[in-house]
Formats: structure tokens, C-alpha cells, sequence
């Protein structure tokens, strides 16, 4: 999956590294996992998470202005996605679901956003 955030970097990270958000913020990949006061960043966008579970972000609660990613079955705050299909599937008959990509142009570099319906994030 990518390791990112979203105003600075994407990185890849190996099928046996972890995302890690750290206390002061940054991500990196982590060969042995996320420790100490580390936050595993679980996904990206749907293609991450199984069963049903959308991929979440929400502020990290260690006080930054940084986002932090997880699988669950409704979404606290934010949905990501990487197209707008991402959004339609998470939220069948929304009128005009979308996703809204970092900087706000697809193609920017980022590949991943936000759904949103009008001005309302889902």
C-alpha cells in the first residue's frame, strides 16, 4: 500500500512493512511493524480493507494536523477513495458521490481523496 501524507510524500510500502504514522507526525514503512507511540495507517482506499470495511481517516490523536487511515464498517469522518467509482460503490443512490483528491485535481500526483456528495464529506 502507500505510505503518504497527503501534503508531503507517497511512498510504497513492501507487502511486509507497515505504515506507520509517528508521534511527531511522519510516515514512514516499517519492516517490523509500527511500535511505541506509532499508529498503523491500514489503508489507502478500498482495495485494503476486506469484509465490507471502508478505509477511514481521521486526525491523529496524538494532536497533529496529520491524518491516520483504518478499515471499518462506517467511516468516524472521512471515506478515501482513488476515483469516483470508489464513491459510488461506498455510497449507492448518494446524489453525485465523488472523490475529491488532494489539491483537488486529479492527476496532481496524489491518488488518493475524500468522498464527498455537493459540499458535504462522506
Amino acid at each position: 500500500m502507500n505510505c503518504l501524507h497527503p501534503d508531503t510524500t507517497n511512498k510504497v510500502c513492501l507487502p511486509s512493512e507497515q505504515c506507520c504514522l509517528s508521534f511527531d507526525g511522519g510516515y514512514s514503512c516499517k519492516p517490523g511493524g509500527c511500535s511505541g507511540t506509532d499508529i498503523q495507517a491500514e489503508c489507502d482506499g478500498p482495495e485494503d480493507c476486506t469484509g465490507g470495511n471502508r478505509c477511514c481517516s481521521q486526525y491523529d490523536p496524538n494532536g497533529h494536523e496529520t491524518e491516520y487511515t483504518m478499515c471499518a464498517p462506517t467511516c468516524p469522518s472521512n471515506t478515501r477513495c482513488h476515483n469516483d467509482a470508489d464513491c459510488a460503490a461506498y455510497f449507492p443512490g448518494t446524489d453525485n458521490p465523488h472523490c475529491s483528491q488532494y489539491a483537488g485535481v486529479a492527476g496532481n500526483g496524489y491518488h488518493n481523496g475524500i468522498c464527498y456528495s455537493g459540499q458535504q464529506n462522506l
